[in-house]
């Protein structure tokens, strides 16, 4: 009996040996720890409500619609119910197996097809595998590690696509609000064509001055134009999210908002990262494949199971029923017979288990990389804002001089108009870092996860 204990010491040892954990980037694994078991409930209620900082009814509606209808996260959905299923069937597995069966059988003669003889069977029969060690626990609690690490896959998923969204929205925003500065100075150019051809038949102008005013409508037309084509690529792409259901074209004609500086929180240190569901995800499956090394060693060790059987058979039905056998068998399995086979399906698990440590380290890096990133990239364009519009106002006060120097015949048609086309310029420069600054926000925002401020 000593021997025999000091045996299964022996493996069980063996089998602690492969599971112990890295020691390398210690501090971020045990995070991996503090992963919660309970995945939020309707977290585009939560997405939606961090929307509210933009002040952006159509940018809310158009996420929640994209939510409703896109494809993948209708399938990211259906991965979810799956892992669902797979982790209540693999709770079954803990409970006893039951299985019944009745037979009949008859045997008769080839050539007179007499009946020779008729026999009735039936039987239940209940095996049930005790988990001594816990390794039937341990594999239920794989799946469901899985299953919360597809939960927060999904709702990464969300994040990813709304983020997207709202990107595709500011992009046709922008362009919206740049053609509108666009069409303004056409007209401008229209009025003072119609001005220098009328001086050119009254001989004041040159033909210098008509070759310039169309050259520069020519310029204002082929913006306009690829303005235009990557307006409608923006929407094309919108149009995939929201996979062609509720095209409603006030998303397409929308202009982007004024400047106004969003009031968010910074709080970027590492505990937030537990609210990104990618690094959460990380973490689950982390926690599962830990569960699955814990049942493959499990698998070395001894198990014992119960079979009952309750069965009967017969040549008259009645005695089928009325006088059944009972038997009860019980059996030990020494799977460590097979140790060099099993051994490296143990190897193979904890290197598994070391791939899954290193991926989550690698997300946790790149999320804190990511939030700090951010968060320059929207000092950055708030300087750069604040230095544009200093910019322009110095640019309109230029204008203007020009305007009247112009009109005095102090400086050339081609140099107010130089002066002009710098304006605009510098306008549309404008809006396109009031976007990137709306945009860079989201992604901070979003870069915290689904915590609820």
């Amino acid at each position: 009996m000593k021997i025999k204990a000091l045996i299964l010491s022996v493996f069980v040892i063996c089998g602690c040996s492969h599971v112990k954990p890295t020691q390398n980037n210690s501090t971020i694994l045990s995070l991996a720890d503090s992963v919660s078991t309970t995945v939020k409930k309707n977290p585009e209620l939560v997405i939606l409500s961090k929307l509210r900082v933009f002040d952006d009814k159509q940018l809310s509606r158009l996420i929640n619609n994209v939510f409703l209808n896109n494809n993948d996260l209708i399938k990211a959905s259906l991965r979810l119910k799956e892992a669902e299923i797979l982790y209540e069937q693999e709770k079954l597995a803990l409970l006893p197996d039951l299985s019944s069966q009745i037979d009949l059988s008859e045997t008769r003669g080839v050539k007179r097809r007499d009946l020779q003889s008729r026999t009735f069977s039936s039987g239940i029969n209940i095996n049930y595998e005790i988990d001594l060690w816990g390794k039937l626990s341990d594999v239920n609690d794989q799946r469901q590690w899985e299953m919360i690490a597809t939960a927060y896959d999904y709702q990464a998923s969300m994040l990813t696509i709304a983020a997207t969204a709202a990107k595709y929205y500011w992009e046709i925003s922008l362009i919206n609000s740049q053609l509108e500065n666009y069409y303004k100075r056409k007209q401008i150019i229209s009025a003072t064509k119609c001005l220098v051809m009328s001086e050119f038949k009254a001989g004041v102008k040159s033909e210098l001055d008509v070759l310039t005013v169309n050259e520069t409508m020519s310029d204002i037309q082929s913006s306009i134009y690829s303005l235009e084509k990557q307006k409608e690529l923006s929407k094309n792409a919108l149009v995939v999210l929201l996979n062609r259901k509720d095209l409603n074209n006030v998303f397409f004609e929308s202009k982007l908002a004024e400047y106004k500086p969003i009031e968010i929180n910074n709080d970027s240190d590492i505990s937030s990262l537990l609210f990104r569901p990618d690094v959460q995800s990380a973490a689950a499956t982390l926690k599962s494949q830990s569960y699955n090394t814990y049942s493959v060693w499990k698998e070395m060790l001894p198990t014992f199971s119960l079979n009952f059987i309750l069965n009967s058979s017969s040549s008259l039905l009645s005695e089928v029923l009325n006088n059944p056998l009972n038997t009860v068998r019980s059996e030990i399995a020494f799977p460590f017979i097979s140790w060099f086979k099993k051994n490296k399906k143990i190897e193979i698990s904890r290197i598994k288990k070391e791939q899954y440590e290193i991926d989550f380290v690698n997300i946790v890096n790149k999320s804190i990389n990511e939030l700090r990133d951010f968060n320059s990239e929207i000092n950055a364009i708030s300087k750069n804002i604040e230095s544009i519009n200093d910019k322009l106002k110095n640019q309109k006060h230029e204008m203007a001089i020009n305007r009247s120097m112009y009109e005095a015949g102090c400086i050339s048609l081609k140099s107010y108009l130089a002066t002009q086309e710098k304006y605009y310029i510098t306008k549309n420069e404008f809006l396109q870092s009031v976007c990137d600054y709306y945009y860079a926000n989201l992604k901070f925002i979003l870069a915290q996860g689904l915590n609820e401020e």
